[in-house]
C-alpha cells in the first residue's frame, strides 16, 4: 500500500504538468503541405538567408565579374586582360565581431532557489549547450533566423538541435511572431538506393497534436511517408497501468495498479504531445532579417571598385599604344613581338608611343574608405582599423562602440525571449523528473561582453562600487572575470580560508576567537 501511495502522489505530479495525451486525428494536410512548399521555394527571404551564408564564406558577386573588349554593345569576353576579384569579407568580421561581443564570454545564470541554479549549471546549460547557443547565435545573424528543434533522445535525455532557418517554415498564431501555430521542417537525406546514392527531401509537420511525416515524390509531389504513417507524439513518458473495476451495471467503482506475478505495478509507454510546439526561434532583429540586407550593395561596391582598381594597375603594360611610320605585319604579331621580344622595328621616321589614360588612384581609395565606413555604420559594427581606436578613455571608447552597442541590444532581447523559451522545456524536464515546478522562479541570464574598454577606469570604479553594490551584480562586468559562478565560489573559499587562518594565528598567540552567541545559547 506505501508503495501505491508514492505512485498516486508522482502520478497526480505528473498530470500537473502542461501535456495532454496525443489525439491521432487524421486531419488532412497533405495539400497544405505541397502548397507551403510553393512558397517556400520562392521565398525572397529564403533565398537571403542563402546568400548571408554565401557572404560570410566568401562566395560573393564578385565571383561572377567578367572583363569585355571595349567595343560597345557588341563587346566581347576578354581573357588576356587582368581579370582580379578581390573579396572584401566585410559580413564574416562583422557576423564574427557580433557573436564574440556577446557571447564570447559564457553567460552567468542568476536565481534565487540554490537547487534550482545547480540543476540549471549542471545538467542543462552546460558548455556544450554554451557552444551550441553561440553556433546558433552566428548562423541566426548570417540568416535573420535559426532554431532549436527540442527532443527527447533514446535516453531519455532532453536535447536541442539546431536547424538552419532556411529549412523551416513556420506559422505564427501573432503579428509579433512569439507563439508558433505551425511549422515544417523541410530537410534532405543522403539514401543508398539499389546501388547509387540519392538525396531524398523529407518533411515534419508539428501542430498542437504532434507531428505528420512527408516524404517528397518525385511524380505525386509531397505524400505521408509510408515508413512513418501514423501521427506522432513529442516524447513518450512510462505510465502505471491502469484497470478499471465495474459494478454489476458497468459503473466504474474504483481502478488499481495493474500488477505482474511478483506483486510489482506493471508501466506502459504513453505518447504525449508538448502543450508548445517544440521549437524554438533565435532571431537577430525583430524583422528576422539577415545582416547581409543592411552591407551587401557596400560590400558589392567596394570588391568591384577595387578589383577594377587592380586591373587598371595591372593592365598598365598593355596601355593604348601609338605606332608611327610602321608598315609590318598586323597588330596581332605587332603585339606578340612587343609581349615576347619587348621590342619593335619601325620606319626611320616612326616611333611608338603610349596613350596615357590616367586613373586617379587617391579618389579611388577616398571612395573606398567612405564605403568600408558606411558599410561598417550601417551593419552596425566597429571599424577596427580605424586611425581613431587608440588609447581612448571610457567615455570616448563608449561613443567608439555605440553603433555595436546598439545592435547588440536589440539581439539582447531576441536573445533573452530565445532563452526564455528554451527555459519553458528545460522547466518541464525537471518537473517531468525531479518532480519539482520552478515554472514560477525568475531566472536572469547575463551576458559579458568583450567590448573593448579603458580596463584601469573599469576597475577603479568596481573598486569604489563595492561598499555600495554587492559581488553580484560587479563581478559580470569585471575585465578579468569570464565565470561569474565560479569567481563567487572562488572568493567564498578564500574568505572561509582566512577565516581559519584567523583562528589559528588567534590560537597561537593564546587568545580564543570571539564567537557568536544568541539568547537561546545564554
Amino acid at each position: 500500500m506505501e508503495l501505491e501511495k508514492i505512485i498516486k502522489q508522482e502520478q497526480k505530479q505528473k498530470m500537473s504538468i502542461d501535456t495532454y495525451n496525443l489525439s491521432a486525428s487524421d486531419i488532412e494536410v497533405d495539400d497544405f503541405i505541397n502548397k507551403a512548399y510553393s512558397d517556400f521555394q520562392s521565398d525572397i527571404n529564403r533565398q537571403l538567408m542563402f546568400e548571408g551564408i554565401s557572404y560570410y564564406n566568401g562566395d560573393t558577386d564578385i565571383q561572377d565579374k567578367e572583363r569585355f573588349d571595349y567595343a560597345g554593345t557588341k563587346a566581347k569576353k576578354n581573357t588576356n586582360l587582368s581579370n582580379v576579384k578581390i573579396n572584401k569579407n566585410i559580413m564574416r568580421k562583422l557576423t564574427r565581431q557580433k557573436v564574440n561581443t556577446l557571447l564570447g564570454k559564457p553567460y552567468s545564470i542568476q536565481t534565487e532557489e540554490a537547487n534550482y541554479l545547480k540543476l540549471l549549471e549542471d545538467m542543462y546549460f552546460t558548455k556544450n549547450l554554451y557552444l551550441k547557443i553561440f553556433n546558433l547565435c552566428k548562423e541566426a545573424i548570417k540568416e535573420g533566423i535559426n532554431w532549436f528543434n527540442v527532443y527527447y533522445d533514446s535516453q531519455g535525455n532532453l536535447q536541442f538541435r539546431r536547424v538552419p532557418g532556411n529549412q523551416v517554415q513556420v506559422f505564427w498564431k501573432d503579428r509579433d511572431h512569439t507563439e508558433i501555430d505551425q511549422l515544417i521542417h523541410f530537410y534532405k537525406v543522403r539514401v543508398l538506393i539499389g546501388s547509387e546514392h540519392k538525396d531524398v527531401e523529407f518533411a515534419d509537420y508539428y501542430y498542437s497534436g504532434g507531428l505528420i511525416h512527408y516524404r517528397k515524390d518525385e511524380k505525386s509531389g509531397w505524400q505521408r511517408d509510408t515508413e512513418r504513417p501514423n501521427v506522432e507524439g513529442n516524447f513518450t513518458v512510462m505510465q502505471p497501468k491502469l484497470n478499471d473495476i465495474t459494478d454489476e451495471d458497468g459503473n466504474v467503482v474504483a481502478t488499481e495498479f495493474v500488477r505482474n506475478e511478483h506483486g510489482e505495478i506493471v508501466y506502459e509507454p504513453q505518447v504525449m504531445v508538448w502543450d508548445r510546439i517544440p521549437w524554438v526561434a533565435l532571431k537577430y532583429n525583430s524583422e528576422e532579417q539577415s545582416l547581409l540586407k543592411y552591407i551587401k550593395n557596400k560590400q558589392d561596391s567596394y570588391e568591384q571598385l577595387f578589383s577594377m582598381l587592380v586591373d587598371t594597375i595591372k593592365d598598365i603594360p598593355n596601355a593604348i599604344k601609338v605606332f608611327r611610320g610602321y608598315n609590318g605585319a598586323n597588330l596581332e604579331e605587332v603585339m606578340n613581338n612587343i609581349s615576347q621580344f619587348r621590342a619593335v622595328i619601325v620606319d626611320p621616321d616612326g616611333a611608338v608611343d603610349n596613350l596615357e589614360t590616367n586613373t586617379n588612384v587617391d579618389d579611388i581609395i577616398k571612395v573606398l574608405t567612405q564605403l568600408r565606413k558606411d558599410a561598417y555604420e550601417d551593419g552596425g559594427g566597429v571599424d577596427v582599423q580605424n586611425t581613431e581606436t587608440g588609447d581612448k578613455s571610457g567615455v570616448a571608447l563608449k561613443f567608439l562602440y555605440s553603433d555595436l552597442d546598439l545592435d547588440l541590444s536589440e539581439l539582447t532581447r531576441e536573445m533573452d525571449m530565445f532563452l526564455e523559451n528554451l527555459l519553458w522545456f528545460v522547466d518541464f524536464d525537471i518537473n517531468l523528473k525531479y518532480h519539482v515546478d520552478y515554472s514560477e522562479q525568475e531566472v536572469t541570464f547575463k551576458f559579458n561582453k568583450t567590448n573593448i574598454v579603458n580596463e584601469s577606469e573599469l576597475v577603479d570604479m568596481i573598486n569604489s562600487s563595492r561598499s555600495l553594490l554587492p559581488d553580484k551584480l560587479l563581478l559580470p562586468i569585471h575585465p578579468f572575470v569570464e565565470d561569474v559562478s565560479e569567481a563567487l565560489k572562488l572568493i567564498e573559499e578564500q574568505k572561509k580560508e582566512q577565516e581559519g587562518q584567523f583562528e589559528q594565528n588567534m590560537q597561537k598567540y593564546g587568545n580564543t576567537p570571539v564567537k557568536q552567541t544568541n539568547e537561546e545559547d545564554e
